[in-house]
């Protein structure tokens, strides 16, 4: 086969013509699918709006100050650079490749990204100013939004920030001595109790709360007195003097000491022989109660009785947390008055207990323990 100059030529000819027409062609694609670019600005904020002529995926994640995007088609358009000089009271930087875009805003700037069917629009506004007092109503209802979804621990956090910042209304200190409380720190609880009726005195809520945590956890002492007769059994006349004293308010100290006078007819004795006994059994007790910082308490317990191997002692430590508590304690030769028999014989017990309590729904506990 043989070709003449003249059909070389055309050959060529032709070749430039076809390839000049698929250089437009893609030139006109790429136009195409590059966007066009708005900017609105008005006195509430500005926005952005980035229109492709054909559909297409966007991915995007917006942080507190940061924008990105990327997109599956190019997004390289002059008119990007110019949007920084536009918006300069609101972006602090504009980045973009050929299919993703970064905007950083400046501090005190909301964005709000919209995502269309043919592209994006970005709403950048000012973010509200808030007096302190409103400030602090906005993080005391976030405080009370965490303690609802049962984050305790966030929640005791930020109210105690804001009773460090400002002092705190009694709102915020009655819901701060609820968790306290909750926590197994009664104590605490009872100090800010205090603090919120005095902020607030004639709040009935805080008021019922004062009386609660004052008779849980205040200073007290007492007198009881008990008569108790089992039929064909025994009698006891019981008498208890007790008493708790708070040194500090995450220290306190507390105590008893009962007598108990016993009759009982036909008693089994230890080594099981069957007697009669009339007299009186004594016993005592002193506690002292630490709180910790991180919602986790010390308790230190003497135990006394009369007769032989009369005294004993125990050390508890227990640890709150949002769903609930653990306790662990170890106990020596702690009085057994549960029985009669150990009344009057001295009975007595050690164990190492562990304890589990848990908040599920409400204010009902589950409970689980092992000794």
């Amino acid at each position: 086969m043989s070709w003449t100059l003249n059909e070389t030529a055309c050959i060529g000819h032709h070749r430039g013509l076809l390839a000049g027409l698929i250089l437009l062609l893609a030139i006109s694609a790429y136009a195409q699918e590059t966007p066009t670019i708005e900017v609105i600005t008005e006195n509430a904020g500005s926005s952005i709006i980035l229109r492709w002529p054909v559909g297409l995926k966007i991915n995007h994640r917006v942080d507190d100050t940061e924008i990105f995007l990327s997109f599956s088609h190019p997004i390289e358009n002059d008119g990007l650079a110019a949007i920084p000089a536009q918006l300069s009271s609101m972006i602090e930087d504009l980045q973009y490749g050929y299919d993703s875009l970064l905007l950083r805003l400046h501090t005190g700037i909301e964005p709000k990204l919209y995502v269309l069917t043919d592209g994006v629009r970005i709403e950048l506004s000012r973010r509200a100013s808030y007096t302190q007092e409103e400030r602090a109503q906005l993080d005391y209802l976030r405080a009370l939004a965490l303690y609802n979804d049962g984050q305790l621990r966030q929640s005791r956090m930020l109210l105690k920030e804001l009773i460090g910042a400002d002092g705190g209304s009694a709102d915020t200190t009655e819901l701060l001595a609820q968790i306290e409380d909750e926590l197994g720190r009664g104590p605490v609880a009872l100090v800010l109790a205090k603090r919120s009726l005095e902020t607030e005195p004639g709040s009935e809520s805080i008021q019922q709360q004062h009386r609660y945590l004052r008779r849980t956890h205040g200073d007290q002492l007492r007198i009881d007195t008990q008569w108790q007769n089992a039929e064909r059994a025994e009698t006891q006349f019981i008498t208890r003097l007790s008493g708790r004293y708070a040194a500090k308010p995450d220290v306190s100290v507390s105590g008893l000491v009962e007598n108990r006078k016993v009759d009982i007819d036909a008693l089994q004795k230890i080594d099981g022989a069957i007697a009669d006994f009339n007299g009186n059994r004594q016993r005592a007790e002193l506690r002292l109660h630490k709180d910790w910082e991180r919602s986790q308490n010390t308790q230190l317990l003497l135990f006394v009785r009369s007769g032989e191997r009369s005294i004993g002692g125990s050390i508890r430590q227990t640890s709150g947390f949002d769903l609930g508590r653990t306790t662990v304690s170890l106990v020596m030769n702690e009085p057994y008055w549960d029985l009669v028999e150990g009344i009057v014989d001295g009975g007595s017990r050690d164990r190492i207990a562990f304890d589990f309590v848990s908040r599920t729904i409400g204010r009902l506990d589950a409970a689980l323990g092992v000794s």
